[in-house]
């Protein structure tokens, strides 16, 4: 991906700014939409397959995080995936988004180079590709 010039991420501040308060909560609504659904993306492709279950437990919430592991398998990541933008469908405006993976091992997969499929972890590679392509840390944004 490549990073998305400062001067369009200006442009789209003005944008917004001239927007009334119903359109910029809309842009601002579909913007975290399409981040969080391109993090769930990546996270869920990179994830390393055996049986699936890793995949299959990457849970999208609003408002708080998910609690326990799904009990399913998605060797291709289909099915979660469309349980993230279902998840996202209905989201109220400014809401916080989580994906979350609660699997014992999931952390030696992500941070341990467990894995041959995905030695530099998952969730972590996407973030900072998605960080990269709007040219700002994603935890980092100002006022």
């Amino acid at each position: 991906m490549t990073a998305i010039p400062r001067r369009d991420l200006l442009k789209f501040e003005l944008e917004l700014q001239s927007q009334g308060p119903k359109e910029m909560e809309q842009t601002f609504s579909r913007l975290s939409r399409k981040i969080a659904l391109q993090i769930l993306r990546g996270t869920v492709l990179r994830t390393p397959v055996d049986t699936g279950r890793a995949r299959a437990n990457w849970q999208v919430t609003i408002g708080a995080p998910a609690s326990g592991e799904v009990d399913a398998l998605d060797k291709d990541g289909g099915a979660t995936m469309e349980s993230g933008v279902g998840a996202l469908s209905g989201m109220p405006p400014f809401a916080s988004i989580w994906i979350t993976n609660n699997l014992p091992y999931i952390n030696r997969l992500e941070f341990d180079s467990w894995s041959s499929q995905a030695p530099d972890g998952m969730l972590r590679v996407t973030v900072a590709e998605v960080e990269a392509q709007f040219g700002v840390a994603l935890d980092d944004v100002k006022e």
